[in-house]
Parts: structure tokens; C-alpha cells; sequence
């Protein structure tokens, strides 16, 4: 297809439409410096009398389309009318009061109604449900209203239960220049504890309708469909891991900033998935311990609580040589304010060694290497003082058993930091050092032979649990294929001969103890039946005489299975 423009009888431009082309034709001149007077414009072409249906246009995308028709396999449906039901604490959390916030449910739906004086100020409606498998969520709104001098919009939310807690966020907003746009986001969990996000937007004015994200294997899209139209459009789409929705992951957002008003009123919730997790109307707050268990997962017995020095979690536990002491990191539920503790096997003597995360002792056990966010890595005297940054990029360090060496992951690749000549080299090369795009937390051997690390694929959405020798061969094994459910706390059997992880179970989302055979990778063995059935396990240390298992756990919020019940239309 062509078009062409004459002037007075002569053509004066010609070109080929592309089949992308929108296809908007108009006249233009420079209004401060001519005039123009345009009589009998006359515009040609063959092109239909009736506008054909939304699949059989030149420029439909068909994502949509094979979207919907999946629905049907999607079997587990919780369906929500605001307008008739409101927001039942059965189904959803209670809102928090705020003083900036004004909540009315009513016939029309649920109205939330947030204004700003300065500050970000938002607003979340969180359904009690988690989602797993392939989903589809879809909320539908009325009566946008979207003003003042800073960012203003709504959002719908879904947080995936992974490592990395990565957020996909559909948004419709107006942001601080003005512009009204559709904005697709995805947000992960940077080293630090704080959040990257990236994201796309496209001009876009309607005030309501409905917006959706759904999940079918590693991808997620993100579609509106305006007012009361019977299509959906495609407006991003992002790689995902398969994991759950998380706790309080899928939530509808109202926000803004400077002076501004964000209302909107939402008139249903509609989620699908294989599978949908029912959480009970009050969660128990969950409880953190730190435990010692011998080696056959007998005699478990609680050691510490983080709830005793004013923490809320407790992570990363590590055997001082001597075997009489264990080191944790203790938070209040992020990597941002972590404090490194340390204490005696028996419970005695808790210490606060001050700022840091995944700590790990030096050979001789008089000094200790951690993580601190905003500084690095940092090694301090096993009292807590004589701090020393060694690396301002680094993170998630462990002391070498032998004393010689720490490891850390640095962007794409692990740094061994000599602790003599206090010279940094990289273990990774050749092909395996552009393999990965991230990695985290690598863990020793006992012998101090060879390092265990999760790394994340460059080319493809995948986690590989991966062995690295520090033999001049520099032997490279892929452990585990498929690491998404493994926790990237590893730890070696006494004998180096495995590799000990955690790794959580789709159907019962607890995390048990397995083990890879170094040598001849192959499916992962459970070491010993499940020592806590209610707890979810987030670190593990074996002693390095064999004799003892520390772990670090915490207690699981209780779920249903969702079984359907009456769906609104």
C-alpha cells in the first residue's frame, strides 16, 4: 500500500504504509511565519465502510485473545463484588487508619480517597489470598479522579514469594508534569534491602475500566480494557519466576505526592489461578527462632529468639571454628538496619556486634567478614570493633574455613579477596564468567576447595545452583538446573562430599533440608524427616566437626485451599 500527495494536479510525496502505520493524515504549517488558505481537500482510498471486528484488524494482537481462552483452565476463581459486599474482613485486611485517607463503601463500590500535602501518601486493599501457578487478576473501577501539582494514580499490585520479591504493578496515573498515563512496572529487591524499578508507560485518559495482570508461565502481562469495553489491549509484558504470590502481594493501591488528590472507586476483584491459597481472617504474627538439632535431626532445641532484643527475624547462621559460638544476622524483616549477633550453642551470653548482615567468622575465629548496607563489605574483630570496609560493591561474604580467603559476590562474578596480600581476583572465567547476570551469597566447603553459589541466567529466567573448584582446573558444576525454590543459604556436609540447601515445596510451602551430591549431580534427597512441620526454614550452618546443625526459622501463617464459591458476573 501506497499513498501519495498532490499539489495543484503534481504529486509531491509518495511512500509505502507499513502495516504499523496509524494511518493519520492532516496539514501542517509553521503558524508565525506563513498562511494558508486550504479549499477542497479531497481524500481517496479503499478502505472499508465498517470497521471489522477487534480479532480481524490489520493491527490485533492475538496475546489477548489466547490470554482469555486459557481462563477456562484457570479452575480456582475467587470473585468479589464491592458493590454489594464492600471490603468483609473474610476476605480482605481491615484498612489502617490514616488521617489522609477516606474510605466509603457504598452501592456504587468501595471509594477510596487519598490527598497529599507534601509527601507520598498511599492506600492498600490486600485480599486474603495467595495465587500459584499460572494467574489472572483483574479489578474493575469507576470515577478516577487523578489532580493536583505531583504524581496521582491507582495501581494493582502482585508480589512474587522469591528471593528477589519481585512486584508487578499496573498502573493508571498522572504524574508530576501532567501527562495521564498506563504504566507497566517491575520492581525487584536490590542487595541493600532497597527496590529497583523499571518500568514503560503510554498516554492514556480513561477514568475507568479494568485492569489485569496475569501470569502464564515465566511471563506476566499487563492489559486495561477502557470503560465498559469487551477487549482488553496488551500494554507490557515482563519474565517471572512460577513462584506463589506472596502474603499480602496482590493489593489495589491508591497513591499521590506534592498536593494532589488520587479517588477512584472499585467495583470488583476477580482472581484466577491453578491454585488459590485462603489465609485466615487473623494471621498470627510470625515468630523467628534460632535452633541447634544434631546431625541425624534429633534433639532439636530453641537457642534464641530475635524477639528477646527487640528483632523480628533471624537469618544466616554460622559455626564459630571452635564450634562454641553461632553467629546470626537479626532485622526487623528487611536487609536495611540488620544487626550482626553472635551467641553461645548452649543460648548464654547474646551479643549485639552492631551494623551488618550474613556474618561469617575467620579461620582462627578472632575476626568476622559481613555484609553492611550502604558500605559493604566489612571485617571487624570478633567483639564488634575494629571495623574495616574492604570492598565498597560487595556482598554477601563468607571467611574461607582455612582462613586464607573471603568470598563475595560483586555484580556478575565472585570476588576471592587474599586476606594476606589483601589483593582481590575473580574465581569465575572464561564462559561460566558471563553466564550469570547476578549471584548471591557464595558459601565454602569445609576444605576450603571449592564454592557453592545461586546465580541468576543472563540469557534466560532461570536460577542455577552452581559449584565453582579452586583447583587450577577450575572444575564448573551445575548442581541443581532449577533453582528457583532453593534458598541461596547453602551449606557442605562434613565430608564435602554435598552440598546441604533448603528448598520450599509448591504444594506445602515449607522449606526442608536436601542434599546434591558434589560429585555426581542428581535430583535432591531429603537428609532426615522435617524437624519443624510448622515452621518455614531461611538458614542452616552443619559444625565443622559433623556433629551439629544450626537453623534459623520462622512460623508459617495457616491457609485453606480455596474452594469456589458464587462468582458475580
Amino acid at each position: 500500500q501506497t499513498v501519495a500527495i498532490e499539489l495543484n494536479g503534481q504529486v509531491v510525496y509518495e511512500r509505502n504504509l507499513e502495516p504499523t502505520n496509524q494511518r493519520t493524515f492532516g496539514l501542517f504549517h509553521f503558524l508565525d511565519s506563513s498562511a494558508v488558505r486550504v479549499r477542497n481537500a479531497v481524500m481517496r482510498g479503499d478502505w472499508p465502510k465498517a470497521v471489522p471486528p477487534v480479532a480481524a484488524q490489520e493491527l490485533a494482537d492475538d496475546t489477548t485473545d489466547k490470554l482469555d481462552a486459557e481462563l477456562a483452565g484457570l479452575k480456582s476463581v475467587f470473585s468479589h463484588d464491592f458493590q454489594k459486599d464492600g471490603v468483609p474482613d473474610q476476605y480482605f485486611k481491615s484498612p489502617v487508619p490514616n488521617p489522609t485517607l477516606r474510605i466509603v463503601p457504598g452501592p456504587l463500590g468501595v471509594q477510596a480517597s487519598q490527598r497529599a500535602a507534601g509527601t507520598h501518601v498511599g492506600f492498600n486493599i490486600y485480599p486474603r489470598f495467595s495465587l500459584c501457578g499460572d494467574f489472572d487478576i483483574e479489578a474493575r473501577f469507576t470515577g478516577l479522579r487523578i489532580e493536583g501539582s505531583g504524581d496521582a494514580g491507582i495501581m494493582l499490585n502482585a508480589t512474587l514469594e522469591e528471593e528477589l520479591r519481585h512486584e508487578y504493578r499496573a498502573l493508571r496515573m498522572k504524574t508530576t508534569p501532567g501527562n495521564h498515563d498506563l504504566h507497566s512496572s517491575v520492581s525487584v529487591v536490590r542487595p541493600d534491602g532497597g527496590r529497583t524499578y523499571v518500568g514503560d508507560s503510554r498516554s492514556f485518559e480513561a477514568l475507568r475500566g479494568r485492569i489485569r495482570l496475569a501470569r502464564r508461565g515465566q511471563r506476566v502481562f499487563y492489559l486495561f480494557a477502557e470503560n465498559d469495553s469487551d477487549h482488553f489491549f496488551l500494554f507490557g509484558s515482563e519474565p517471572a519466576s512460577d513462584a506463589d504470590t506472596a502474603i499480602d502481594g496482590i493489593f489495589l493501591h491508591t497513591f499521590c505526592n506534592g498536593v494532589s488528590i488520587s479517588q477512584v472507586t472499585w467495583t470488583k476483584l476477580v482472581l484466577r489461578a491453578e491454585r488459590i491459597r485462603w489465609y485466615s481472617q487473623k494471621i498470627p504474627t510470625p515468630r523467628d527462632y534460632l535452633s541447634v538439632m544434631q546431625a541425624d535431626g534429633k534433639g532439636l532445641r530453641i537457642v534464641t529468639a530475635p524477639k528477646s532484643v527487640g528483632f523480628a527475624s533471624v537469618r544466616s547462621p554460622e559455626w564459630s571454628p571452635d564450634h562454641r559460638q553461632i553467629l546470626m544476622e537479626m532485622s526487623n524483616g528487611t536487609q536495611s538496619t540488620p544487626h550482626v549477633f553472635v551467641v553461645n550453642a548452649n543460648g548464654a551470653n547474646l551479643k549485639d556486634l552492631g551494623e551488618g548482615c550474613m556474618p561469617s567468622f575467620s579461620g582462627d575465629g578472632t575476626r568476622i567478614v559481613c555484609s553492611v548496607p550502604g558500605k559493604g563489605i566489612v571485617t571487624m574483630q570478633s567483639d564488634g570493633t575494629a571495623r574495616e570496609v574492604i570492598s565498597a560493591t560487595g556482598w554477601g561474604a563468607q571467611w574461607s574455613p582455612d582462613g586464607a580467603w573471603i568470598a563475595f559476590a560483586e555484580g556478575d562474578n565472585i570476588t576471592l579477596f587474599d586476606v594476606n596480600s589483601r589483593k582481590p581476583s575473580q574465581l569465575l572465567k572464561g564462559d561460566v564468567a558471563t553466564r550469570y547476570r547476578s549471584i548471591a551469597n557464595p558459601g565454602w566447603s569445609h576444605d576450603s576447595r571449592s564454592i557453592t553459589f545461586k546465580g541468576h541466567r543472563r540469557d534466560i529466567v532461570r536460577q542455577e545452583l552452581s559449584l565453582m573448584a579452586l583447583d587450577p582446573a577450575g572444575e564448573f558444576k551445575i548442581l541443581h538446573p532449577n533453582a528457583h525454590a532453593v534458598s541461596p543459604d547453602v551449606t557442605y556436609s562434613p565430608d564435602n562430599q554435598q552440598v546441604i540447601v533448603g528448598i520450599t515445596g509448591v504444594a506445602s510451602h515449607q522449606t526442608r533440608l536436601y542434599a546434591l551430591s558434589c560429585k555426581q549431580p542428581g535430583p535432591a534427597a531429603p537428609i532426615f524427616a522435617a524437624p519443624l512441620a510448622d515452621h518455614k526454614i531461611s538458614g542452616y550452618a552443619w559444625s565443622h566437626d559433623g556433629k551439629s546443625i544450626a537453623i534459623t526459622s520462622h512460623s508459617t501463617a495457616p491457609y485453606v485451599e480455596w474452594v469456589n464459591g458464587p462468582i458475580t458476573d
